[in-house]
């Protein structure tokens, strides 16, 4: 069931969490200096947020299925905005590191109802939707890295920065809240039917698709900064405006992606867009210029920009399983891309250089989704069949629009 304004507060969610996490990035130099770590050490201090987000993860996975998910995304919102705020101040390294941890909890276990809530929205309204809505996070994103660029510039520290901008948010979601979708427990005959499923090719598949992305996204989002300002020499205002040059092209992908899809299908837009994304990056990153940096990270954005919205979009229409439950497993297999992404690129750092680690490991990786899409077996074009309650639609649909193509993900 939706509500009059449902998508609007759905929105506000994918909103809130991309300023949260673009303001974080774009003060990570800061940050990182705060407590005196290296880029290794950065690394694995790093790697306990993932850890907390994978846990609270498959908790979730567990209970979306019976619990509504508006109720764990209320629940796990509080702690996504004042976390920043209090792990800002700190100093030690251990302590940091614990509060990474809660930090990461909170972000995963916000992640697939967020998921799910916009999935609802999307079958309801009968047309594609899910890349608008990360688009919402990607701005976001870039409204967060570009007031760190200004709070940097100014001088303001990112205590201050955190406190005044998530209390904003705090209080547009209250004010939302009621009118979030509800995404409710599964039916008999939808229990029954993921019982008796017993392909989980499809989500493993979309799982690695959505992994090879949130590896890029990571390695953007925890060291684009640091390699523009360290490697590269840019001034603090010139590194934290290379990671919002990142997020400023994945809103325009994002907020383009669902004329794409319905286009194209999400098939296509996955592998072209992650193809051409990985051969801007190489580019940039070869270049070993100030400008080929933040072109590389643009260029990276406007690519990935379709990837994970699309592996969501199919995820919640998979035959045989329940919608926020088959989200929950596709963002399963992908978070450890987070959990592993940013330690990688700092061990391999540490082991040669910055530039030369997301020189081999950005572009590899964005090659590998864009072959993984070729998984994904495009059957003939024709209209959407209606969305029952029953039972979801088979094929699973690639796109929502009388000229879409369709894709069979459970076809290889």
């Amino acid at each position: 069931m939706t509500r009059p304004r449902s998508r609007a507060a759905v929105v506000l969610l994918f909103l809130g969490i991309g300023v949260v996490l673009g303001s974080w990035a774009a003060r990570i130099p800061t940050l990182k200096a705060q407590v005196g770590l290296g880029d290794a050490a950065w690394g694995g201090v790093v790697l306990s947020g993932g850890i907390g987000a994978l846990l609270a993860m498959l908790c979730v996975r567990a209970a979306i299925s019976t619990v509504d998910a508006r109720w764990l995304v209320l629940g796990a919102f509080p702690f996504v905005l004042l976390l920043p705020v209090l792990l800002s101040s700190v100093h030690q390294p251990v302590a940091l590191s614990a509060g990474l941890f809660f930090q990461g909890a909170a972000m995963g276990a916000a992640q697939a109802p967020m998921n799910t809530l916009a999935a609802a929205v999307e079958r309801t309204r009968g047309r594609p939707l899910m890349s608008s809505f990360h688009g919402s996070f990607s701005v976001g994103s870039l409204i967060g890295g570009l007031a760190g660029a200004w709070a940097a510039r100014q001088g303001v520290s990112p205590t201050a920065q955190f406190a005044i901008g998530n209390a904003l948010f705090a209080v547009l979601i209250i004010a939302f809240a009621h009118q979030l979708p509800r995404a409710t427990a599964a039916t008999p005959a939808e229990t029954a039917l993921a019982r008796s499923s017993r392909k989980s090719g499809p989500i493993a598949v979309l799982g690695a698709i959505a992994f090879g992305s949130l590896l890029i996204e990571g390695a953007c989002n925890q060291w684009s900064a640091i390699y523009l300002r360290e490697s590269l020499g840019s001034s603090p205002q010139l590194a934290a405006v290379g990671f919002s040059a990142f997020a400023c092209c994945m809103a325009i992908g994002r907020l383009n992606g669902d004329r794409l899809v319905n286009r194209y299908g999400n098939a296509a837009v996955i592998r072209w867009g992650a193809g051409l994304g990985a051969l801007v990056a190489t580019a940039g990153l070869l270049s070993r210029t100030q400008a080929g940096g933040v072109l590389a990270f643009a260029g990276l954005g406007l690519g990935l920009a379709a990837v994970v919205p699309a592996a969501m979009s199919l995820a919640g229409r998979l035959p045989g399983h329940h919608p926020g439950r088959a989200v929950a497993s596709v963002s399963v297999a992908a978070w450890p891309a987070t959990l592993f992404g940013p330690p990688l690129v700092g061990a391999a750092a540490g082991l040669s250089s910055l530039t030369t680690a997301l020189t081999v490991l950005v572009p590899v990786a964005g090659l590998s989704v864009a072959l993984l899409a070729w998984r994904l077996r495009a059957a003939p074009s024709g209209p959407a069949p209606a969305p029952t309650d029953a039972a979801p639609a088979s094929p699973v649909q690639d796109g929502a629009g009388p000229e879409r193509a369709t894709t069979d993900v459970n076809a290889y």
